[in-house]
């Protein structure tokens, strides 16, 4: 009702925006820009480890986060027989958040990368597991506190300034971001797309997915205001981990 409300206020019509009746928000994440993710990416990618597959791993499991806006563990653990699956382009996710599984289509260069890298990786262990093999044991999968520390550590050597960091969890929230906005751009009706768009990063709720629209006022606080596209109603939702 308090959303409602305040979408009536921004159109100019008359409306009372009730107290919270003490709860409390859920923290926004940091959105990072995109000046900043390519700050970021270029620190991957001129890391050095001393495990030489992990210079191919790492570029490799933060684009994939970002360009399909999967979830640190979905990553983490993608099975190499679920790549080029349930057909060539394609992944699948298994046991996914609440144990679903989904497939999740790949766009064209994204798809060739994972195909040079597959190429390249399977030189190296050609009868690996995992998508993505870990660094002490790499019959094993990449562990989240590995991805975890390499983000972070790539990020401070960027030297930005602010008062949050992101995380990267973050990349999935910048997927779902850059999603929204493209269709923004191209004049496309958000209301008949989130529900694909739902399925395909997993969200168990569509109202999950709508709490996006609170991001993206966030991060462009004239955007829906100028967008008559953006006539949905934006319920209040919890902030997905």
């Amino acid at each position: 009702i308090r959303q409602l409300a305040t979408y009536m206020l921004k159109q100019g019509k008359m409306a009372y925006v009730a107290d919270s009746c003490g709860i409390i928000p859920h923290p926004f994440p940091y959105i990072p820009s995109e000046l900043e993710l390519k700050a970021v990416f270029s620190e991957i990618d001129h890391r050095k480890w001393i495990w030489p597959w992990m210079n191919l791993v790492m570029p490799m499991v933060f684009r994939l986060m970002l360009c399909c806006g999967l979830r640190i563990s979905e990553a983490c653990k993608l099975r190499r027989n679920n790549f080029n699956a349930p057909k060539p382009g394609w992944i699948t996710i298994q046991g996914g958040k609440g144990q679903k599984d989904r497939a999740v289509v790949l766009s064209s260069d994204l798809f060739e990368l994972c195909s040079v890298y597959d190429a390249r990786m399977n030189a190296i262990f050609p009868y690996r597991k995992w998508f993505f093999p870990g660094c002490t044991s790499p019959i094993g999968y990449v562990s989240a506190t590995t991805v975890r520390n390499e983000f972070t550590r790539a990020w401070n050597e960027t030297g930005v300034n602010s008062s949050k960091k992101p995380t990267p969890h973050s990349l999935r929230h910048a997927f779902v971001i850059n999603t929204v906005d493209r269709w923004r751009k191209e004049k496309s009706d958000p209301d008949k797309l989130i529900p694909y768009l739902s399925r395909y990063i997993g969200h168990c709720s569509i109202q999950n997915t709508y709490h996006y629209y609170q991001l993206l006022d966030r991060k462009f606080p004239s955007l829906l205001e100028q967008e008559e596209c953006f006539n949905a109603i934006v319920p209040e939702v919890d902030y997905e981990k």
